[in-house]
């Protein structure tokens, strides 16, 4: 697994390394984490600003845009529970540190986030939806209408 931060002026991956010696490294707002798997998870370097619903969230996450990526045709949206625990992985492999080094508040805040998957089981309800713990690396299920942070991401293959 490695952790690159996207270059705003033209999105482009850049090294942790080599990212440290902007001017304003904060101005980044995605980073990505190339998988063991051999795809790429683009993520917000923040949670969006608010508390969501599970259906909010997946608008708030669809309507994410990023100047960085141009009319790349990425499209933003809750992580799988999947990509949550690939993202929990990468926070140990670097991922921590390109959330300080830009300034987002991803590691730090350990927040709640909801998952795009409702809970699919039928012995418990279509009221249920997955959420993810980025701090503590878990998931579990909550009520559709709960309130929980977004966290934007896109997986590229």
């Amino acid at each position: 697994m490695k952790v690159y931060i996207i270059n705003p002026d033209n999105g482009k991956p850049v090294s942790i390394e080599e990212w440290s010696k902007d001017a304003n490294p904060t101005r980044a707002r995605i980073l990505a984490i190339d998988t063991d798997e051999g795809h790429t998870i683009l993520m917000s370097k923040e949670y969006l600003p608010d508390r969501y619903t599970f259906e909010e969230a997946q608008k708030a996450c669809a309507e994410f845009i990023t100047a960085e990526l141009g009319n790349s045709g990425v499209v933003f949206r809750c992580p799988t529970r999947k990509e949550c625990i690939d993202i929990y992985d990468a926070r140990f492999q670097g991922l921590d540190e390109a959330v300080e080094l830009t300034g987002g508040n991803f590691a730090k805040m350990g927040r709640y986030h909801w998952t795009c998957e409702r809970d699919a089981d039928p012995r418990c309800s279509a009221y249920y939806a997955w959420y993810s713990y980025g701090y503590g690396g878990f998931a579990s299920n909550n009520s559709l209408y709960g309130t929980i942070s977004a966290l934007p991401v896109a997986l590229l293959k």
